[in-house]
């Protein structure tokens, strides 16, 4: 049998047992390690990854124009130059790139939908925040824009506000915002999209579990479960963005705190 043959069997063994995406990864690099030498190995395994990857519908992007993203947002379109013109684009450091690939690998049971809105991430060294007047600001960690469908992450996205340790930090910021990407205004369990939150089955399942009112504007809590962090208390979008960061990176806490919500993100994302 040829090179060629070999390898092509080899394709097709992996593309009829592809069924379950992980098993294969494994099975197929421990059958070829019996078949091949190590140089073919190293091939096979790539396209393992490659499996691997496709898995995820339609991956986001880590891009580098971060600044137009803000500046064309419907968000800050009456915002001043002399305000825009102080955000700055960032290149993602390769730590922070293996730190969001990380983070997005979690999230890769909510990312099979090809029409999932999360399309880019981008880094800025600052944000725009409109209080009756536009300010660049340096407080904003991170912030998700709809109408662009890009997530941005700013310097202060590993400041230690939820997690001492910055790395901890900056995945949990990733954790939070990608959460309003795949969850406000989309279902990933129907890959349906919603024009206003609240008509979203999704929010709307979890606000009844965590005790918001069918507005979003009064939170009950209870002895037995309380909102993952103060900030959780500002709306229901935000609740499930910390709860679903603690999720990921503290569960313990959030299973203490409030195990109602740690059984529907449990379920969410299982």
């Amino acid at each position: 049998m040829s090179w060629g043959d070999t390898f092509k069997e080899a394709g097709n063994w992996i593309k009829e047992t592809a069924s379950d995406i992980v098993k294969v990864v494994t099975d197929v690099y421990n059958k070829v390690k019996e078949w091949f030498n190590e140089e073919v190995v190293g091939r096979i395994k790539q396209v393992c990854e490659w499996f691997k990857e496709e898995n995820i519908a339609n991956k986001p992007q880590l891009v580098t124009d971060g600044k137009i993203y803000i500046n064309n947002s419907n968000s800050y379109k009456n915002c001043p130059d002399t305000v825009k013109n102080k955000i700055k684009s960032k290149t993602f450091t390769a730590k922070e790139k293996k730190e969001i690939n990380e983070v997005i690998e979690k999230y890769k049971p909510l990312l099979k939908c090809k029409n999932h809105p999360l399309q880019k991430i981008a880094r800025t060294d600052k944000a725009i925040t409109k209080n009756g007047t536009c300010i660049a600001e340096s407080d904003t960690m991170g912030e998700w824009l709809a109408d662009q469908n890009a997530l941005i992450l700013t310097d202060s996205a590993s400041t230690g506000l939820d997690f001492k340790d910055s790395s901890k930090q900056f995945r949990g910021t990733v954790a939070h915002e990608i959460s309003h990407a795949l969850m406000n205004n989309f279902d990933p369990r129907t890959c349906s999209t919603y024009k206003n939150e609240l008509k979203n089955p999704l929010m709307q399942e979890y606000q009844k579990i965590s005790g918001w009112d069918k507005t979003g504007t009064t939170l009950t809590e209870t002895q037995k479960d309380k909102a993952p962090t103060d900030y959780a208390k500002t709306n229901p979008s935000e609740d499930l963005s910390e709860a679903t960061m603690l999720y990921l990176y503290e569960p313990k806490t959030l299973k203490s705190q409030s195990p109602k919500r740690y059984e529907f993100l449990k379920k969410l994302f299982n």
